[in-house]
């Protein structure tokens, strides 16, 4: 096992940390004797990791290869890769099918014709840039687009 390694998890107790079940992958940061530290990001809001160290013995190494592009980013300054770690992966703040109500008026929803108080419904709890996908079925003129807007959820509260 070596820096940069692609790795997936191979120990069932490991299922005592929630994301980290048998069969996360992840990448090898630092090879100590006998463990790893091995970074993992977050299933389903963009951006987030953690750094765990396990032991070797819990990990397979895959056949395939970090790009190299991805390799040099993150090994170019591995200080600020652990410094932005989080301790433990961020819950989720919303959930497919939650009903939402937005709680603020801004530009960029009302030019869909959605606004402060609107309902609607997450349709993908995925996390990118801070926003998640939501469909808006009121009022009646946001329903014309048939389609989800990335919302802040900051912007969101369930109802």
């Amino acid at each position: 096992m070596k820096k940069a390694d692609l790795i997936r998890i191979n120990n069932e107790k490991r299922k005592a940390e929630p994301g980290l079940q048998k069969d996360t992958h992840g990448i090898v940061l630092k090879v100590f004797a006998q463990t790893a530290d091995v970074l993992f990001f977050h299933p389903k809001i963009l951006g987030e990791y953690i750094i765990r160290e396990l032991e070797q013995s819990d990990l397979i190494v895959e056949s395939e290869k970090l790009p190299e592009e991805i390799e040099k980013e993150i090994f170019s300054d591995l200080e600020k890769v652990y410094a932005n770690a989080k301790a433990d992966f961020d819950p989720l703040p919303f959930s497919m099918g939650d009903r939402v109500q937005l709680i603020v008026e801004r530009e960029c929803y009302a030019k869909y014709g959605i606004h402060k108080d609107a309902i609607g419904c997450i349709v993908d709890d995925s996390v990118v840039s801070g926003k998640v996908e939501v469909d808006f079925y009121e009022p009646e003129e946001a329903a014309a687009y048939d389609s989800a807007v990335a919302v802040k959820t900051s912007d969101l509260r369930i109802v």
